[in-house]
């Protein structure tokens, strides 16, 4: 039995890939440890895992941080948001997670997208394997599209001090390079998450949907508006606020509130359960318009189109369960995995705070008709159910091989 510790980059995103592979792991009799916020937390007990705290007692001794910004071409610069930029708060936080992880005696580290597990695994010369995705791939730009992409040089050169001050030899020039792993997992296919490389490893989708209270409530709403005349159009998305925009799944809320006019359509919107929807926008609830907590996967996907955030595992599923998308990206990771998307035939993208309720309808009109897109969606179903991806048990796989 060996211990081995998983820490999430964020919440809900994270744990739908890397609880599956807990779990395997956990059958497989090793000890899982982990880091994760909300509700993530709560779920990896509820398996047994165990939780492990980190002090957050660094503070930020500068006076000012970077404006923070919905729109970012890179980590270094995403990690100035947060605080990066000043040494001694890099120092502090890095101190917190060897405190924790030091007496816990750990065979390897998991990272999704986590910094400081990354900075741990290699202060402690512990095996380190990434959960990742394309947009975060050392050779390509989070914001592809574009011809410039400014580094953050304060935070890139504060992580390769810190390294250096413990004896890890380190010059990277870019944040994405520590994120990659003795071995480095997509949880996805190649066609949405290219690497220019043969050092990933691709297990397919992992998409667990365990999540919210009630799931036959959402499941229900479904089947009622399924059976109304019109097209179903079904929204997830996702909490009202995460760590790069204040306003992420209440400006969707709102611009999706206002479908309530449209009587073409019916619409289900999912929030995920992580925050109440502002009360001033349930009100706009109405016989077609329906705002619940959570809708399963399968349920959420049976519609004539989906509209979500752009998040990785919602884009999986999308594939996975051949449905026509229309993606409102929050910030650049999202965009990065619409323009992915969107280039696999199976719908389109528009930016959230750049369209009205009037180009919002028209785009919708375009899709809930749009038989080539579903032509294509549904063939994707297919092309994934023929992959016989193995998923968790080949993530457990390749962690298993570094212990």
């Amino acid at each position: 039995m060996s211990d081995i510790l998983f820490a999430f980059s964020a919440g809900l995103g994270p744990l739908s890939r890397c609880l599956p592979i807990a779990n395997v792991l956990g059958n497989r009799k090793h000890r899982v440890h982990f880091c994760a916020i909300d509700k993530a937390r709560v779920y990896m007990e509820s398996f047994g895992h165990a939780f492990v705290p980190v002090a957050t007692t660094a503070v930020l001794e500068i006076a000012t941080l970077p404006t923070r910004t919905t729109t970012y071409p890179n980590l270094s610069t995403y990690y100035g948001f947060l605080g990066y930029t000043d040494p001694v708060f890099v120092r502090r936080k890095l101190a917190s997670w060897l405190q924790a992880l030091e007496p816990l005696r750990l065979q390897a580290i998991v990272s999704d997208c986590n910094l400081e597990a990354v900075l741990a695994a290699k202060v402690l010369g512990l095996p380190l394997v990434v959960i990742s995705q394309s947009a975060f791939h050392p050779q390509r730009s989070l914001r592809f599209w574009e011809d410039h992409h400014p580094e953050n040089e304060a935070v890139v050169g504060n992580l390769n001090a810190l390294l250096r001050e413990h004896g890890v030899a380190s010059d990277v020039r870019r944040v994405e390079e520590l994120f990659v792993g003795h071995s480095t997992i997509y949880t996805s296919i190649p066609e949405l998450d290219p690497a220019p490389d043969d050092a990933v490893v691709y297990t397919g989708p992992i998409l667990w949907d365990g999540y919210g209270g009630n799931l036959e409530q959402g499941a229900t709403v479904v089947r009622r508006l399924r059976a109304l005349e019109g097209k179903l159009v079904t929204v997830y998305t996702g909490r009202m606020a995460d760590l790069v925009s204040s306003d992420a799944g209440a400006l969707l809320v709102g611009l999706l509130s206002r479908l309530s006019d449209e009587r073409d359509y019916s619409v289900v919107i999912a929030t995920g359960g992580l925050d109440d929807v502002p009360p001033e926008v349930r009100r706009r609830s109405s016989e077609r318009v329906v705002f619940t907590s959570w809708v399963p996967g399968p349920e959420l996907y049976d519609s004539d189109l989906i509209i979500h955030h752009g998040g990785h595992g919602s884009c999986l599923a999308s594939l996975v369960y051949g449905t026509r998308t229309l993606v409102l990206p929050t910030h650049s990771e999202r965009e990065h995995n619409a323009r992915q998307l969107s280039a696999l035939g199976i719908g389109g993208w528009l930016d959230p705070r750049a369209i009205d309720s009037q180009m919002l309808h028209e785009e919708i009109s375009r899709l809930v008709s749009n038989s080539v897109c579903q032509e294509s969606a549904t063939r994707w179903a297919t092309t994934l159910r023929a992959r016989h991806y193995r998923g968790e048990q080949l993530g457990a796989d390749v962690i298993e091989s570094h212990l």
